[in-house]
């Protein structure tokens, strides 16, 4: 697990790092994300430049639209279109973004839906106050299954969380916070998001791309404005335990 590619000089060793997105929608024509193959391969191409290598490919999927062998096979067939055109050195890690509704635990097939080759699984909370059964729902799909839940952009709820709604979320056990590397790019939200990596809780970064312009691969400008705020030995630390958590399940 190589994570550096060049000099130790301070500027090289942080921006020579390679990384991992977390969430992102770069399979063509399966949701809103990527709408073709050749949107597909200008965004790979772009996270393939920010020295992005693992790519955890994460569509939408909603319980009560669909059968996840259905999204399963959708999926596959987007995953095989862009298979020959993924940069070199580049793997596409498939997974979902799984909504959490109530009742979703009862589908024991969301187990499917992990990151390849890992227990973790991508979860996304709806957009409203945090509420007991949607911590529930996250911790009981959790131990039920013995699957680690990845809890889904978390600075997304920055303007409709209260302070102890996120102490409630961070004190859930046995999950993983990703947040999406937008939230160091906005006045509004970057300093309490460092405050977060800063307090050793367990994160994971995405872009959270859906296209190449509004919502594009941004992930070289939010880990150089994190490095800066870091010491350089914690920095590395830290993109190392993201790339293990695929690397060591």
């Amino acid at each position: 697990m190589a994570l550096l590619l060049g000099s130790k000089d301070k500027k090289a060793y942080k921006s020579d790092l390679v990384y991992v997105d977390y969430h992102s929608h770069v399979l063509p024509g399966i949701d809103d994300g990527a709408e073709n193959l050749s949107m597909s391969v200008q965004m790979l191409e772009e996270l393939n430049k920010q020295n992005v290598k693992f790519v955890v490919a994460t569509s939408h999927f909603s319980n009560h639209r669909e059968q996840v062998d259905s999204f399963l096979s959708r999926r596959e067939e987007a995953y095989n279109l862009i298979l020959p055109q993924i940069p070199q050195g580049m793997k596409i890690l498939q997974g979902a973004e799984i909504r959490v509704e109530r009742g979703l635990i009862e589908n024991s097939d969301i187990t499917k839906l992990c990151i390849s080759g890992t227990n973790m699984i991508l979860l996304e909370m709806p957009y409203e106050p945090l509420k007991s059964w949607i911590t529930e729902e996250i911790e009981n799909i959790g131990y039920r299954y013995k699957i680690t839940p990845i809890i889904a952009h978390i600075d997304r709820y920055y303007k409709i969380y209260k302070h102890e709604d996120y102490e409630k979320l961070f004190s859930l056990g046995n999950v993983i916070f990703q947040i999406n590397t937008e939230a160091y790019l906005s006045c509004s939200t970057k300093r309490f998001f460092t405050s977060i990596i800063n307090g050793k809780l367990p994160v994971v970064f995405g872009s959270d791309c859906h296209n190449n312009t509004n919502r594009a691969p941004n992930m070289d400008k939010a880990m150089s404005y994190i490095s800066r705020r870091m010491k350089a030995e914690d920095f590395e630390e830290m993109i190392k335990k993201t790339t293990k958590y695929i690397n060591n399940q």
